[in-house]
């Protein structure tokens, strides 16, 4: 194939713009994951579970989120998107209409209506749980998919532009979501959870016709095994030890594994793309299972991405429980005559899930800006904004510990999170593909075998199934957290003394749905407060926030670290010497 010079017809084309588009639709359907909180208050009162139940239905699909990162991450790399896009639509349809499902039954008929212990049994509280981790797995598998395909569709200055976007759009997921909530179901839950179901999977059908791989065109110093690295399936070109001096342009090195001898410039340093900083290059990085797991890089960033996400999640599980532990307080020290509405109360969950939503989608807009002009313009690496993004986690959990009281100023602490929260998952990717992703040498490296050789000019080959890995480490300290905090609210129920709006005092049970001859819309499951309620406001789980307080300013002084271990590594590599 004759080469010719990239341009706008060759880049900017049908199918690209329908496999970008396609992406971003799918990467808004499979981030519903957080808008657990818009919904949770509601499901724990109708099945009159307790709040440690409550988090572990929302850990559940945290653990569907992030473990099964490594599977959809070998699957896309292997056999490209189409798999997981079906995979998705299956687990995301089946995962919320069993919650729906659950939901509309409520407890069961025959038990005591009037006793507090009136619950669901343990077999259907396995299949919520089931249903849980069924809508992260599902999520996760649809966004993999398109993120993957999308960084291999458009050329490495679009890239980072191009995946931003689709990246993003997972983050406005909860806010797309729980605006609907808020505007046309305030008060019909069961109507939210088919939403969800048609609302999420639905999109995972376009996904597996319309997103794909699309190899781009070639250029004058591109190689042909190059060209075609937009998946496996596409590399059927046989390839030559002459490729061994290309240079590969994913993303830019932040330090040396491996060194080989370059005395003097060579022409193919050349091929360098005038993007990167300006210092030696002659550096090779192929990291990944086993020898990833003995790396004490990856165990660093895996205990930062642990704390800080595990603190964040925990605060977006738990976000529509402290919106209304605040709110009946308030509502207690506003003297007689306080009512409870939970249309309201809901509004106040919704409008915390959409602050965190779109504040997670500017962090991560926000994070890949800055830490590119800092790396391409002071020479600062990625890494160093770790400890940016530790002190946004480590103030909000200072404004929920001690200064936020009232539900109507919980925004700051959700906005503050939210940005946070999508700063790390923006960043974190990135961190990873510089020191464990695979960046090939621009000079001879004599001492690879030929098929080490065919690895390193492939520089997505191991990327998703590494950042699978790391991924998982949110499941850690998420589980502990949440479990926490749950146990935390627990212990403080003293269940509900106000009166209720419009009746003059709460049932014992929640009611049963209406038929479904009659219009949902305005003969909603309307609840009011479960048995296990806490009124006593931000001391209904202050002591849980000074464990992820203190969670988070030892991720602080990891992050710390690493810049440091980071900048170390770029000091020996202008030196010309090797790191450890």
């Amino acid at each position: 194939m004759a080469s010719k010079d990239i341009n706008l017809p060759d880049i900017i084309n049908l199918p690209r713009f329908t496999t970008l588009l396609v992406s971003l639709l799918v990467a808004l359907g499979s981030g519903t994951n957080y808008v657990y909180s818009a919904y949770a208050p509601q499901l724990g009162a109708r099945l009159n579970i307790s709040h440690t139940h409550l988090n572990i239905v929302g850990l559940a699909g945290n653990l569907g989120v992030y473990t099964t990162g490594p599977i959809w991450g070998r699957m896309v790399d292997t056999h490209g998107p189409r798999m997981p896009m079906a995979s998705a639509f299956v687990l995301l349809l089946v995962g919320y209409t069993g919650i729906k499902f659950i939901f509309d039954a409520g407890v069961p008929t025959n038990a005591n209506a009037n006793s507090s212990t009136n619950t669901i049994s343990f077999f259907t509280s396995c299949v919520l749980v089931l249903c849980g981790f069924m809508t992260g797995a599902g999520g996760n598998s649809g966004f993999t998919g398109a993120v993957n395909s999308t960084a291999k569709t458009v050329p490495d200055k679009m890239r980072a532009t191009a995946t931003g976007i689709v990246i993003s759009g997972f983050g406005l997921s909860a806010f797309l979501f729980s605006t609907v909530s808020r505007i046309y179901f305030p008060d019909n839950t069961s109507s939210f959870l088919g939403l969800l179901a048609l609302g999420t999977s639905l999109p995972m059908i376009a996904g597996f016709f319309f997103v794909r791989p699309i190899s781009l065109p070639t250029t004058p110093g591109r190689s042909s095994l190059e060209e075609a690295r937009g998946s496996r399936e596409d590399r059927d070109e046989e390839v030559d030890d002459e490729h061994s001096g290309e240079q590969s342009t994913l993303l830019p090195l932040s330090f040396p594994s491996l060194r080989t001898p370059s005395p003097s410039p060579s022409p193919s340093s050349q091929l360098r793309p005038p993007s990167l900083p300006r210092h030696p290059t002659n550096t090779l990085i192929n990291i990944h299972p086993p020898k990833l797991f003995k790396s004490i890089d990856f165990w660093l960033l895996f205990s930062i991405l642990s704390t800080l996400a595990g603190t964040g999640i925990t605060y977006i599980n738990n976000v529509g429980l402290m919106s209304q532990a605040l709110y009946i307080h308030s509502l207690q020290g506003g003297g007689g005559g306080a009512t409870y509405d939970p249309t309201k109360a809901a509004r106040y969950q919704a409008n915390q899930v959409s602050l965190i939503s779109l504040f997670n989608f500017a962090g991560r807009i926000f994070i890949g800006l800055l830490t590119d002009t800092l790396y391409h313009t002071h020479g600062l690496p990625r890494s160093t904004s770790l400890i940016l993004v530790s002190t946004l986690f480590l103030l909000s959990q200072l404004l929920a510990a001690f200064l936020i009281s009232d539900v109507a100023h919980l925004y700051i602490t959700s906005m503050t999170l939210g940005f946070a929260y999508g700063s790390v998952f923006s960043l974190m990717p990135n961190v990873c593909l510089e020191w464990f992703g695979i960046i090939s040498s621009p000079f001879p490296c004599p001492s690879l075998s030929r098929s080490e050789l065919i690895n390193t000019i492939t520089p997505t080959a191991h990327f998703s199934e590494n950042w699978g890995y790391l991924a998982i480490a949110p499941v850690i300290c998420g589980n502990i957290f949440a479990v926490v905090f749950g146990r935390n609210l627990d212990a403080h129920d003293n269940g509900p003394s106000l009166s209720f709006s419009p009746s003059s005092s709460p049932p014992p049970s929640p009611p049963p749905l209406p038929p479904s001859s009659r219009d949902p819309l305005k003969t909603s499951a309307t609840i009011a407060l479960p048995s296990s309620t806490c009124t006593l406001g931000r001391k209904c789980y202050v002591d849980a926030i000074y464990l992820t307080l203190f969670a988070c300013f030892v991720a602080l002084g990891l992050s710390v670290w690493a810049g440091w271990r980071d900048r170390q590594r770029m000091g020996l590599r202008r030196e010309g010497g090797r790191w450890g």
